[in-house]
């Protein structure tokens, strides 16, 4: 046989080797997990529960906190208006107000009841709502979504739709009719 033959045929029982060695070791996770598909008495373990997560009682994550700072902070954060950055994320929030980003969307969560988005995009609609009291008509709804913290006209149309009940058009026309009264 000669040296071409010899190597052509060791590369083929090395690849069959290896294909081989792959279709055992499937083979041999699949019998580990098999029977808890045909028993229904048997329990797959699991392994990422950890005593804490089992508990009762959910941990308080804000209880060293000093709300009071952190309501004086969400005062800032809203006097300043930096919810009309569009690229405002929790982090940056949670920064702003002193928290970790878990204990700030805690603290929306079962202080204020709400969630970071409808925060931030209840308080764009309100600085929309000011924005068209104050501003003339030659602003387009779209500069004033922009002013007010919207990326897209969509995001706008919807926000304003679930925080003031009626689209953007509406609103500028209740409230424009409004201030003429």
């Amino acid at each position: 046989m000669s040296d071409s033959k010899t190597f052509i045929h060791a590369k083929k029982n090395k690849t069959l080797t290896l294909s081989l060695y792959g279709a055992v070791r499937n083979f041999l996770k699949i019998a580990e997990i098999l029977p808890f598909f045909f028993k229904s008495s048997l329990k797959i373990p699991n392994h990422s529960a950890t005593p804490s997560t089992k508990s009762k009682n959910p941990r308080n994550i804000l209880q060293n906190i000093d709300l009071q700072k952190v309501e004086f902070k969400l005062n800032e954060f809203l006097v300043q208006k930096n919810y009309t950055d569009e690229e405002i994320r929790l982090p940056d929030f949670a920064a702003a107000i002193g928290l970790s980003t878990h204990q700030a969307s805690h603290y929306l969560n079962k202080k204020l009841k709400t969630n970071f988005s409808d925060f931030i995009n209840f308080n764009r609609i309100e600085e929309a709502k000011r924005l068209i009291l104050i501003g003339d008509s030659r602003f387009t709804l779209l500069d004033i979504a922009f002013e007010s913290g919207f990326n897209s006209i969509t995001t706008f149309h919807r926000a304003c739709i679930k925080f003031a009940g009626c689209s953007p058009k509406m609103l500028r026309k209740k409230i424009l009719e409004n201030k003429s009264l």
